[in-house]
């Protein structure tokens, strides 16, 4: 499985998903599902844990690696804007 399908794995479980049964090439796939702020803060909180800790995954997620936490937050916050599911209101 390559880095980003295990994002997108954790990105599914956190609102109780299963990953198999997606279709990530369906247009606006990203809105069937939702989460609430809180469960997208902790979503971003364990991928940034993910990234520092394996530069493996740094290197499937990012244009250029790097373990700069402050530019980590940068990439997930731009990830999760883009794919992220909505959040609820």
């Amino acid at each position: 499985m390559q880095e980003i399908d295990k994002i997108m794995k954790m990105m599914c479980e956190e609102v109780g998903v299963n990953f198999e049964e997606m279709n990530f090439k369906k247009p606006g796939w990203y809105l069937e599902h939702s989460w609430t702020e809180k469960q997208e803060n902790k979503f971003k909180r364990k991928l940034l844990t993910y990234l520092l800790d394996n530069k493996e995954a740094r290197d499937g997620f990012m244009e250029t690696p790097t373990d700069s936490k402050l530019l980590l937050d940068l990439a997930i916050n731009s990830f999760v804007m883009t794919y992220g599911w909505k959040v609820k209101e």
